[in-house]
Parts: structure tokens; sequence; C-alpha cells
């Protein structure tokens, strides 16, 4: 016999499916919660790349302050008096061993020239040809020059072991001029024509037994930005000091500012333009710091300079931007823009500002950064 067993309605309870608005309801929230995971995930992925960006700021920073410091400590070294070249007339001045161009490109930043000599490599002099022709040199030893390089012929004018009367010895000053070299072998420098090395010559002549003059590779520098791509923000570094015209290679993006600053220790206490309590000393800031300017302090000597960089992201941000550019004066200073330890150009607001309302270098959505330091200049001025 088969027995047939009849299930009662109440006992399929349990085996009930989702209802169509159950599992509705049942999507809706697992999208959301979906959405609120990809939300954070992608928040966080964006906040941890703009850190890396500002990460990588502060990296451009330190970078570019390292080569320009190392090389500003340099200026001057062996040539604090400036030197001669075969471009110069008779009557031009020598070139100084360090220069200022404030606001270089008519828009704010401003560029730096710098020159010195490398005590890495050098050699004494033995004798000089003629001059006017500049055809060789002979050395106690030509190792190390090479040929299409430049190097600078240095005399002082006072002998290197003299001393005052009080023991001490006298600031020296130097004869120098610059040359190309043509070759360098078996003692002799041979190099191109520079009558500009008459005054040193006569020098060297007038050592007699014990020659003064030596010769060094000679380095120049020179830094800005570059005014034709201000969108990219291009920071641009001559190797040659301009001495070769446009030379400029580029080391970097991103750089919205360059400013420099000079510091002029006078003979005497004067007034206090720069208002921080020092008589003898006074930070310039803007053109008066540049040679043969009107307000130049003529007959002080430079003794430290200013150096501050302001860079920004290179990509647009989309969590947090700056509100305004770094200011590099101080408003708390009433010639701040004339006589300030940072620079004279002044912040420049950003935030609701319209792209078609800013500076090529300013548009789109960034962070800044900036950084500010002061070298003591060791070879030009009370230095030397």
């Amino acid at each position: 016999m088969t027995l047939v067993r009849v299930r009662r309605r109440g006992d399929r309870r349990g085996q009930r499916g989702l209802t169509l608005i159950e599992l509705m309801i049942s999507m809706l929230i697992s999208s959301l919660l979906i959405g609120m995971v990809f939300s954070i995930y992608t928040r966080m992925s964006v906040g941890y790349r703009q850190q890396t960006l500002v990460t990588e700021l502060q990296q451009t920073l330190r970078a570019a302050q390292t080569v320009v410091l190392r090389e500003i400590r340099q200026a001057g070294f062996l040539i604090p008096d400036g030197f001669r070249t075969a471009a110069l007339a008779d009557t031009d001045p020598d070139v100084p061993p360090l220069s200022i161009i404030n606001n270089a490109d008519g828009t704010g930043p401003d560029a730096i020239r710098m020159y010195f000599a490398d005590g890495t490599l050098q050699a004494r002099v033995l004798g000089l040809a003629d001059i006017s022709a500049f055809t060789s040199a002979t050395v106690d030893d030509s190792d190390g020059f090479e040929v299409v390089s430049r190097a600078v012929l240095v005399n002082p004018t006072v002998p290197l072991d003299t001393v005052n009367n009080d023991g001490i010895a006298p600031i020296a000053t130097f004869i120098a001029c610059v040359v190309t070299i043509t070759s360098a072998s078996a003692g002799v420098i041979s190099f191109d024509a520079n009558p500009q090395c008459a005054t040193l010559k006569t020098a060297h002549d007038a050592d007699g037994a014990t020659p003064q003059t030596m010769i060094y590779p000679f380095i120049g520098r020179s830094y800005r930005i570059d005014p034709t791509r201000k969108d990219l923000s291009v920071f641009q570094q001559s190797p040659s000091g301009e001495l070769i015209p446009d030379d400029w290679s580029d080391l970097g993006i991103g750089f919205t500012d360059f400013q420099l600053t000079s510091r002029y220790t006078l003979a005497a206490p004067g007034a206090d333009p720069d208002g921080d309590g020092d008589l003898l000393r006074d930070w310039y800031s803007s053109e008066n710091q540049e040679l043969g300017h009107i307000d130049y302090p003529v007959g002080a000597a430079i003794t430290h300079l200013g150096v501050s960089f302001a860079v920004r992201t290179y990509e647009n941000m989309n969590l947090v931007t700056s509100a305004t550019t770094p200011a590099f004066i101080d408003d708390s200073n009433v010639t701040a823009t004339e006589h300030n330890r940072r620079g004279d150009a002044p912040a420049i607001a950003l935030d609701g500002v319209p792209d078609a309302a800013r500076p090529d270098e300013h548009k789109g959505s960034h962070i800044y950064r900036w950084s500010s330091s002061v070298v003591d200049l060791r070879n030009v001025g009370v230095g030397r």
C-alpha cells in the first residue's frame, strides 16, 4: 500500500522567495553601499595622488635650492673683482662676478648671473706669449685642461705673501681675463686671441722671478624662468653664464617665481630703509640692487644674497587648492617692495578669479609651495 503525505499550506511558509519589491530594495541598498565605498576609495586615491604631488613639490624646491645656492656660494672665487673677455671694448668695465636682473622678463621673476674659477684644477703660468695675439702660455702642468673649454687667467695685484705693518694680510684684488683653450699638452696651453689680457700680462711680467699668475677652469652660470613658456613655468640654466648666446637648458617645470635680494654693508652707519634696526646693513629687493641703478648702494659691499622660489603642482588639483600665490614682500614694512629680504613680488589672488583674468603661469587649480634662504657670499664684498 502506498501512503501519500498531504502537505498543509502552513508547511510551505519557510520556503518563500523574495518578492520583487524586496529584491529592488536590496539592490538599492547594495548600490548605495557600493557607491559609498567607491566614493571613499576615489577620494582616498585622489588625496593620495595630491599628497604625492605636494611631496614632489618639496623635492623640487630642495633640488633647486641645492643647485643654485651651492653655485652662489662659489660666485667670485678667485675673480672677486670681475674679469675681461675678448668681446669687451677697452673702455668697458670688467664683467662682475655676480649680477642680478630684477624683474627680468617684465612680469616679476628675477634672474642671476654668476662666475667663478674652479679651484679643483690649476696650473702656475711660467711665461706668457704676446697677449695681443695670445698664442700660448707655458705652465707647470697642463694636464686636465680641455680643448674648447674656458679658462681664466688670474693675477693678484698685491703679492699673495704680502702683510701689512700690523702683520695682517691685506684683502687681495685680482686681474682676471677669460680665454678659450685651443690646445693643451706638454706644459703649453694655447688660447684664442684676447687683447683684453694685456693688463694681466703687464702684471705677470712685473712679477719677475716669482710669477703670481695662475690658470683655472672658468665656470659661468645663469638662472631664470623661461619668459616664452609661462604656462609651463620652466626653470632654466645657462651653463656659460650667457657668454654663449641662447644656450639655455631646462631644469624643471612648475616654477612660478624666482626672487633675489641683496644685503649690503655700508662704510658707516646710515638710514634704516629695511626697518630691521641695523643701521650698517640694508636689504635691497627691487631694481635698486642692480649695478648702475640710480639707487644702487655705491661704495657698499654686498655680503648676503636672499634666494626665494615659488613652485606649483604641474597637474590641476581637485580637492584642495591655494587661494593665493606666495607673497615675497613684508607688508609691515612701508618700503617692502624696495628693501625686503624675500623679494618684491606681492601675492596674487586666485580663489574665485577665472583663468582668463590670471597670468598664464597661474591658470588652473594648483597647490603652491615656496622657500626662502639667505646665502653668505664668501668670495665677493667683505667676505673675500
